[in-house]
């Protein structure tokens, strides 16, 4: 199993990503030309589209950039997971408070009585 998920994700998923990336530009492509009447910003919108994912990449090779970029999104990283880690404490804190003892909830023990 080890095997075929090192052959997938080497071989096939970055096709997979390539093929969606893809619908996904023809698609936004396709609704800035259906529903902009100014032909100007339709052009302004359809080169944005398309050239943002290319800008980027060329970004990411240029040193000092990619490793800025890749210092801003280790520390998007990071701060989810700390936003995630307390909303989980919040949670069980609020379950333990509200008298929760257990995974079965309340299997024979007595709700606590410290107050909120």
């Amino acid at each position: 199993m080890a095997e075929f998920l090192t052959w997938f994700f080497s071989t096939i998923w970055p096709w997979v990503f390539v093929v969606l990336h893809g619908g996904v530009v023809v698609l936004a492509s396709s609704h800035v030309v259906l529903t902009k009447r100014d032909s100007r910003s339709a052009i302004g919108w359809v080169g944005i589209i398309w050239l943002t994912p290319i800008i980027g990449t060329a970004l990411t090779h240029i040193p000092t950039i990619g490793a800025q970029l890749n210092a801003v999104a280790l520390n998007l990283q990071m701060a989810m997971a700390g936003a995630l880690a307390t909303a989980i404490a919040i949670r069980l804190y609020h379950l333990t408070m509200d008298g929760v003892t257990g995974i079965a909830g309340g299997a024979g023990g007595t709700p606590a009585t410290a107050a909120r």
